[in-house]
């Protein structure tokens, strides 16, 4: 499957479009998680038998990000001309492209003769290489999913939004053993989001990186490196140590980035109950923003009440935005409302 993914500010102008274009035909809609997914035709034949043969691909839109799955490069490559010429924008990142840079290309196999003299070459340290080698492998297939550690231990996360200054943040304490969807919820009440956008966990980069997600809703998103359900994952059997990190990255349009820090490992205090945010800085950006240059360009505009836009970003955000607000005590009330305590 290739793929190619989008970047959309205006969901609901480019379903209008794609509704309307002979080349493409709604397939399915789920108006409650605002998800269209259409067919795209090379070409709309007279018959309608034909139709299964024109087909270029499948089209999922989803808010602010826009997915183009075909089953070969060929036609991803056709595909991609048709959106370019109906809307305008370009891909954002292709999953083919992106599998071909970082796939380790598979050696030729070495005869006996090579293998002797690379021993020979090493010399005395051959062995050693080659137990390292091994020993490397191994630690690496065990730190996947490992059996938890840490039991009846809290965490204490700093979450950092990447990519804007001054820093958004904010600092939690959760038990060690809950599991990473569970940790989503968390941040999603304390940064300040609405939770109706796809997210992710990464460890690492690259062919090695380790995906944590809803499985049910990954549809295609995560094609290299290895991936677990987020569901059934819980966070201590990833974080075993102080200062290890993550990327949290939530709704794939806007493509929000949020540094996940392991601070501290503690015994549980008494009389405290988790989660807890114990400190924070400065609001949480609008949802659907259009990422960190919507933000940015969304700002200048509320900061200025005689721009011609003005009135109407304060009408789309429902009121005034101050992006240096940080209620410590709300956050941590919606966090007992969500645990019911």
């Amino acid at each position: 499957m290739c793929t190619a993914l989008y970047s959309v500010k205006n969901w609901k102008f480019i379903k209008k479009i794609l509704e309307s274009s002979s080349v493409i035909r709604l397939n399915y809609k789920n108006n409650k998680d605002k998800r269209y997914t259409f067919l795209l035709y090379s070409d709309i034949p007279f018959k309608e038998e034909f139709l299964e043969e024109a087909i270029l691909g499948t089209i999922i839109l989803e808010n602010n990000s826009l997915l183009l799955q075909a089953s070969d490069a060929d036609k991803l490559k056709k595909g991609k001309q048709l959106l370019q010429d109906l809307l305008g924008i370009a891909a954002k990142h292709e999953k083919d492209e992106i599998k071909k840079q970082n796939k380790p290309q598979q050696p030729e196999p070495l005869s006996g003769n090579e293998l002797e003299r690379i021993a020979a070459a090493l010399g005395k340290h051959y062995k050693e290489v080659l137990s390292s080698l091994k020993n490397s492998k191994n630690k690496k297939e065990h730190n996947k999913g490992k059996t938890a550690a840490n039991s009846n231990k809290i965490y204490q996360f700093k979450i950092t939004l990447k990519g804007i200054r001054p820093p958004i943040w904010r600092r939690i304490q959760v038990k060690s053993d809950i599991t990473f969807e569970e940790l989503h919820r968390i941040i999603q009440t304390v940064m300040g989001w609405c939770g109706y956008h796809l997210y992710s966990f990464t460890f690492g980069k690259g062919w090695d990186q380790i995906t944590i997600s809803d499985s049910d809703e990954e549809d295609g998103f995560f094609e290299w490196g290895e991936t677990f359900n987020s569901r059934e994952t819980t966070i201590n059997s990833f974080f075993e140590a102080e200062k290890e990190k993550c990327i949290y990255t939530y709704d794939f349009g806007d493509d929000w980035e949020h540094q996940l820090l392991l601070e501290k490992i503690l015994e549980p205090e008494e009389g405290v109950s988790y989660p807890v945010c114990i400190k924070g800085k400065r609001a949480c950006p609008p949802e659907d923003c259009g990422g960190i240059p919507g933000y940015y360009h969304l700002l200048e505009i509320v900061d200025n009440p005689e721009h011609e836009e003005y009135e109407m970003f304060i009408e789309w955000l429902g009121g005034e935005f101050d992006p240096e607000e940080f209620d410590l005590e709300e956050v941590n009330q919606a966090l007992r409302e969500m645990y019911k305590r």
